[in-house]
Parts: structure tokens; C-alpha cells; sequence
């Protein structure tokens, strides 16, 4: 038992599965000060499963963890039971093979957009924010492929006094998603320049989207497809799915807005920082940068010094042939998950397994003796899919080094890759961000040489990589710092 142990360890990106192999159990204990209950931690793949398999049933989501994504009202992450069974039958119809398809041509317009802004530069090399700047390119393809408003690379003013355009208010909103949800409503009449740029972004996005939702729906009921019903965005599939239902099981306007915000929020963030990490590993470690760019090359021979190459790329096509880089994504999402816990209440009691070091400690990672762990109802479980991703009994004696080749081997441990959950609480936009990712990491890989700042160069590589790779929990694991040199490729290597 510790006093809060491994939850003091989830902010250090070094800690991984070592507050277990230090106890010698794939089981913890803690107690946090806020409740002074116990909190059981897992970083064994069969509890874990169970833990999020059986969500109905045996455990439910502890919403007190969520309270912050409610300040919209009610949606598909931030509720439980019925209600949480509406939401989801409306968004789970929005993502679909052709959702899939339009990601991967959107991924592509959007790039050569930033590209384009990049090399506008005089200098043969520029320093790029790979976190900001992969931020909008996100942002800018969940808008277009989400609800069919495609942002332009530079933001358009802002033309009337407390009238903000859809981009501007959601690219201002987006990253005040947490002081919005803290602030309560009082706060707003302090005459404080941050608190009123808050309210004014917020208000406009909910006009705009509202707006947005409104016209979409009158597009679906009458058939008139002035929105351009042929992209089958996700905001009409939501909507066309939510129109179906019967009065119970129908969504409000409302709720339809948080979904969309909610979606947009979960859509861009996870993946573009998951790519900006990615972005560092290609600085780090450039024998996957150059096994990625070969694999594009493959795909789109000479679509380096000819983009147009690539506007015939199809996703059902090139997409599979994306093997490397689709295990290059995994590999990232095993070392930064987006979301590293999943907390959950015990709804009836239970017994779950554990496993721990046995007489033998001849490895840190044969945790070869079972236990059984009672729970009560009312007991706070938490599978620790940080640890569970750096756990040795399942990724071998090299589970803390970055070897994407572990997900090319057939017989990886899919049981123990959890970076979207598992379970009927899954994430259902894991196809999308697969998508968006391997096309995003395929065309930087192919177009631009990366390296790190003069500044980390001259430092050792062990303290470049700490450096680099630094991290803190927001809504999702949110790179620090990534800053890259990027240099436009030349010839064929």
C-alpha cells in the first residue's frame, strides 16, 4: 500500500512499469488524499480487459473524472448508462469506410497547404512548432471531414466587433477547452482580458455550430444537398442517425453540439500530438524516418518533387501498403498514450487477477505467480495503460526502447495494447485517426528532412532524446516542447 504512489509517478515519462517491478506486482495499491479511499491500480492485460470489457456490468465509468467535458452539456464521453447509449448510437454511424476515405484525401490537401507555407521561407532549413503546427493541421482536417467547413491555412479576421468566423472561434476555442470547463460563469464579469477572449470564442463556436447543425438538418429533411451531401461528413451522419431514432433515443440540438465539440476536441488533439512525437523520433532515430520515407517512395515514386503524385492516392489502395508506417503510429501510441488511465467503479463485487514475482527474480518481468484481488462495490479500479504499454511480461526485455518492428511480427500482444481503451467505451474514431496519422507520417517522411536544433545537437543524445520527448498530462499526453529543423528533400535519398 502507498501513499498515492504510482498516481505521483503518471507525470514522470520514465516511470513506466518500474513502481510495479519495484513492488514486484502487477498490482498497487493507493490511497489519494482527495478521498482518502483506496485505488487499485492494474498494469496486467487481464484485468485491464475485464476492467474495460465488462463496463456494464461489473464497473462503470467514475464520471467525477469527467466532470470538466461537461460544461457543454451532456455527450458521448462525459456520460453513463441510457443516456450514454443515445450518444453513442448517433456518433458510431458517423464513421464509416468513406469517412476513412475522406480523411485520407483531406490529410493530403491540408498538407500541401502547410507545406506550402514552409517553403515560402528563404531559408533552406526552417524551425518548425511541429506541436502547433500539426495542432492545426488536425484541427483543419477533423473540421472539413467532420463538419464539412474547410478552414483556411490563415485565419480570416475578424470582421465585426464580437463576431468571430467558424475558424477563428474554434482554433481560439480549442486550446482554452480548459480554462472554459474551470471557470464558472461569475468569472466572465471579471474584467480580465484572457476570461473575455474565453467567453467570446465559446459563444461564437456554439453560434457557428449551431448554426451549422440547423442547416445541415434542414439539407437532410428537405434533400436539397446544398451542404454537400456527397462527402457524407460526420456531422450528417450523426444527424441523419439521430433523425432516425425514435423520440427517446433522439439526441437535442444541444447534445448534438457537444457531441461535435467533443469529437472535434478528441479528433485533433490525440493525433496531432501523437505525430509531433512521432515527428521527434524521425529526429532521434533516423533509420525509421528512412525506412518510412522508402515505404512512401514505394507508394508514390517521385511525389516529393511532384506532390500531384499523391492526388491520385486512394485509401482502400495505399493505405494497407502503409504497413511500416501504421506500425510506427502504434509504437508511438504505446509509448504516449493519449489517455494513460481509465478509472472505474466497482458496480458489484467481484475478484479480479493479479500476478506477481515469484520465488525466482531472475528478470524483472516473470511475474509468474497469479493472485486473486477482491473488490466491493464501490471500490475505484484503474487500469494503468501507461505501465500495462512498458510491461516486459508482454513486450519483452526491450519494452522501453522505440522498435516498431514488435507490431509487424503476427503474434503481438494485441491484448495489451489499450491507446484507445477497449471495450464497449472504446474509442470509435480509431479508424479515422489511424488513417489521418499514416497518411500525415507517410508524406512528412517522403517530403522533408528533420533534425534537431542547434541548441539539442549539442548536448548528448540520451539528454536530447529527455529533452525532446518531454510530456505533461492534459486532455490527452501533450508534448512540452518539439521544435525541428525541417529542410526540404532533395534527390532520392
Amino acid at each position: 500500500m502507498f501513499p498515492d504512489y504510482p498516481k505521483q509517478k503518471l507525470g514522470d515519462p520514465h516511470a513506466g512499469f518500474r513502481p510495479y517491478a519495484d513492488a514486484g506486482s502487477t498490482v498497487l495499491a493507493t490511497i489519494p488524499l482527495e478521498t482518502l479511499k483506496p485505488a487499485i491500480w492494474f498494469s496486467n492485460a487481464e484485468a485491464c480487459r475485464q476492467i474495460l470489457d465488462l463496463h456494464e456490468t461489473r464497473f462503470r465509468k467514475d464520471m467525477k473524472g469527467y466532470e470538466l467535458l461537461l460544461f457543454l452539456g451532456p455527450n458521448v464521453v462525459a456520460s453513463e448508462g441510457a443516456l450514454w447509449k443515445k450518444h453513442r448510437r448517433a456518433v458510431r454511424a458517423s464513421f464509416s469506410e468513406k469517412a476513412y476515405g475522406l480523411v485520407w484525401d483531406e490529410s493530403g490537401r491540408t498538407l500541401d497547404e502547410w507545406f506550402d507555407t514552409i517553403q515560402n521561407s528563404e531559408e533552406p532549413e526552417v524551425e518548425v512548432d511541429t506541436v502547433a503546427s500539426l495542432s492545426k493541421v488536425t484541427l483543419n482536417i477533423i473540421s472539413s471531414v467532420g463538419f464539412g467547413e474547410h478552414f483556411p491555412w490563415n485565419n480570416p479576421k475578424q470582421t465585426e466587433l464580437n463576431r468571430l468566423p467558424l475558424s477563428t472561434s474554434v482554433v481560439e476555442a480549442v486550446p482554452l477547452t480548459v480554462l472554459r470547463a474551470l471557470l464558472p460563469s461569475w468569472a466572465y464579469r471579471l474584467p480580465l482580458q484572457s476570461f473575455a477572449k474565453t467567453k467570446l470564442a465559446f459563444e461564437e463556436m456554439e453560434r457557428n455550430f449551431a448554426e451549422i447543425i440547423k442547416a445541415t438538418s434542414t439539407d437532410i429533411l428537405d434533400g436539397s444537398h446544398k451542404r454537400g451531401a456527397e462527402q457524407g461528413d460526420i456531422l450528417r451522419g450523426l444527424i441523419q442517425a439521430n433523425e432516425t431514432a425514435n423520440d427517446e433515443q433522439r439526441l437535442s440540438d444541444r447534445e448534438v453540439l457537444a457531441d461535435i465539440y467533443i469529437l472535434l476536441l478528441a479528433g485533433h488533439d490525440s493525433t496531432s500530438h501523437t505525430v509531433a512525437f512521432i515527428t521527434a523520433i524521425f529526429a532521434l532515430y533516423p533509420d525509421i524516418h528512412t525506412r518510412v520515407r522508402k515505404e512512401a517512395d514505394d507508394i508514390w515514386p517521385g511525389a516529393h518533387t511532384d506532390p500531384t503524385k499523391r492526388k491520385r492516392s486512394v485509401y482502400k489502395d495505399d493505405f494497407p501498403r502503409l504497413a511500416y508506417t501504421q506500425a510506427v503510429f502504434h509504437e508511438a501510441l504505446r509509448h504516449f498514450p493519449p489517455v494513460s488511465v481509465f478509472p472505474r467503479i466497482v458496480g458489484e463485487d467481484t475478484i479480479l487477477p493479479g500476478t506477481k514475482r515469484g520465488t525466482s527474480k531472475s528478470t524483472d518481468y516473470e511475474f509468474n505467480e497469479s493472485f486473486d484481488v477482491p473488490l466491493s462495490i464501490g471500490d475505484l479500479v484503474v487500469p494503468d495503460v501507461y505501465a500495462l504499454h512498458m510491461n516486459p511480461h508482454y513486450w519483452g526485455a526491450n519494452a522501453a526502447d522505440f522498435d516498431p518492428t514488435r507490431f509487424l511480427i503476427p503474434d503481438w500482444p494485441k491484448h495489451a495494447f489499450m491507446p484507445f481503451a477497449s471495450g464497449p467505451r472504446a474509442c470509435l474514431g480509431r479508424g479515422f485517426a489511424t488513417a489521418e496519422a499514416a497518411r500525415i507520417i507517410a508524406t512528412l517522411a517522403q517530403d522533408w528532412d528533420l533534425r534537431c536544433t542547434n541548441d539539442l545537437m549539442n548536448i548528448p543524445w540520451e539528454a536530447r532524446k529527455e529533452r525532446l520527448l518531454q510530456w505533461r498530462q492534459e486532455v490527452t499526453m501533450t508534448p512540452v516542447n518539439i521544435k525541428l529543423m525541417f529542410k526540404k528533400r532533395t534527390g532520392d535519398m
